[in-house]
């Protein structure tokens, strides 16, 4: 596949994680009509991005640690919309780097609450959205490990 093909599906990736993170913020909601095409999407690419294998592989082990958050806390703490742009993430940067991801991402939503704990914007039973985390999380390893410059 020519390399401005495979950059413009980077793009269309990053538009996913950039909608999915202002929705998550403005709804507390990650909307299927964005997430499911983005998951069929790059289901459909990952022979040509970063290979079948890894890509599916990482599709099924970057939502574990929120499907293991989602048992462990409850279905009110962590949204199937969450675990749904886990899937994405994973298929997009494949298994080497989706664990990565998901971790950066859970990282920066632990500093973010423990900063506005400490500011008293928050309390330990606020909710915060997680999509944008794991989009903050996702956006650097999938733009300086993966896109073909």
């Amino acid at each position: 596949m020519p390399k401005a093909i495979i950059i413009t599906l980077y793009i269309v990736y990053t538009a996913v994680l950039l909608y999915v993170s202002w929705t998550d913020i403005q709804t507390r909601r990650i909307p299927n009509h964005a997430v499911i095409p983005a998951i069929l999407l790059a289901m459909f690419a990952m022979r040509w991005t970063i290979g079948l294998p890894s890509a599916l592989l990482g599709g099924v082990i970057a939502p574990l640690p929120l499907i293991a958050a989602r048992f462990l806390t409850g279905a009110n703490k962590m949204g199937m919309g969450d675990i749904k742009l886990a899937i994405f993430v994973g298929l997009i940067l494949g298994y080497q780097l989706a664990l990565w991801g998901v971790a950066l991402g859970l990282v920066l939503s632990l500093l973010f609450g423990f900063l506005g704990v400490a500011r008293g914007k928050y309390t330990l039973q606020s909710k915060l959205p997680f999509g944008p985390f794991l989009a903050a999380g996702t956006l650097p390893l999938l733009l300086f490990l993966h896109l073909p410059l």
